[in-house]
């Protein structure tokens, strides 16, 4: 993921796992991450968050990433 993505998303999960009220312990014992990998993904500096990972993180902060097909590129 680039820098400006890992941010973004970063700052998502931060506001949604304040949201439902759970600590970055709570969130890392549900997906077996220490507190510390939750935040270094919150402040972004997780430099490959894995699929699965970060999958299991989105589920517990109530967040989706949904997957789309690329647009075709234009016929020239």
């Amino acid at each position: 993921l680039g820098l400006r993505l890992r941010g973004e998303l970063g700052e998502q999960l931060r506001v949604a796992r304040v949201q439902i009220g759970l600590s970055q312990a709570e969130v890392g014992r549900a997906c077996g991450l220490s507190a510390a990998a939750v935040g270094r993904l919150e402040r972004g500096d997780r430099e490959s968050p894995g699929l699965v990972e970060l999958a299991m993180v989105l589920a517990v902060t109530g967040l989706l990433m949904p997957i789309k097909p690329l647009a075709p590129e234009p016929a020239q």
